[in-house]
């Protein structure tokens, strides 16, 4: 009998490559509770992994079929069965069960679409795609407590915020993974408005920092929109420029933010 794989904790373990030392994202989980720490790193990894399948695949057909072995490891490993990637082995061991299902395929579901279509056309899509990954990581999130006690419209709304923010970051280094007639006019108007109200398309606003403290979405969750906020308006005092100094923020800054965050709940 073979033994069960253990999580190897220098490779998906807190801080990992997911939340990587002074990124807004290893603040957002530093400063959750420890019993949860380790669950939401894990989530972050976890989908840093199923996003690194579908982003730029050397093989499309190779890469949907990665996808399909995730499909059948999560709905076993989460449905009673014994997990075969260490990184599932880690996520049950910190209590994620059943419930986590649905929406961990709706991300490996997207994460395909994407390797189908990895350039999206129009805004419509771009939102689409967003509170799919976003708004289901943000759903996963509220596995670390009473899932009742959370906003799920809101969560998915403000994931979609987020991932947003998150894939107007990477564009630098990516410009497929933003619709192309969005970045046209993020880039190229010379009307800092139009870009501005385009942007507000593109992804929603969450509000002020005061009304984010409020809002019922985990804290984890609600730490990392409030470095997307941080983000995006210095990309915004740019005029929406999107270059690589304005999507990188100083550590003490993403921690000052991360510190002045301090949830309502």
């Amino acid at each position: 009998m073979t033994a069960t794989p253990t999580p190897n904790h220098a490779e998906w373990g807190f801080p990992n490559d997911a939340t990587p030392l002074g990124s807004p994202a290893y603040y957002a989980v530093r400063f959750a509770p420890e019993p949860s720490r380790e669950l939401h790193a894990l989530l972050l990894a976890w989908l840093d992994a199923m996003q690194s399948i579908a982003h730029a695949p050397t093989d499309p057909g190779v890469a949907r079929l990665k996808l399909d072995w995730w499909r059948i490891e999560v709905r076993q490993a989460l449905d009673g069965g014994e997990p075969r990637h260490p990184l599932m082995t880690g996520l049950c061991a910190e209590g994620l069960g059943a419930a986590a299902i649905d929406a961990m395929q709706a991300i490996i579901d997207a994460s395909e679409q994407h390797i189908r279509q990895p350039e999206l056309s129009t805004i419509a899509a771009f939102i689409e795609s967003c509170r799919q990954v976003g708004g289901n990581l943000f759903i996963l999130m509220c596995q670390a407590g009473d899932a009742s006690a959370y906003n799920r419209d809101r969560c998915v709304a403000l994931g979609g915020y987020w991932n947003g923010v998150e894939r107007l970051r990477r564009s630098v280094n990516d410009p497929a993974v933003v619709p192309h007639q969005a970045r046209e006019i993020l880039v190229i108007q010379t009307d800092a408005g139009q870009r501005r109200e385009c942007l507000q398309q593109l992804i929603e606003y969450p509000g002020s920092a005061k009304a984010l403290r409020g809002e019922a979405i985990p804290d984890v969750a609600r730490r990392l929109v409030a470095g997307s906020q941080a983000l995006h308006r210095r990309v915004a005092r740019d005029d929406y420029l999107v270059t690589r100094h304005n999507v990188q923020r100083a550590p003490i800054a993403n921690l000052w933010t991360a510190w002045r965050c301090r949830p309502s709940l």
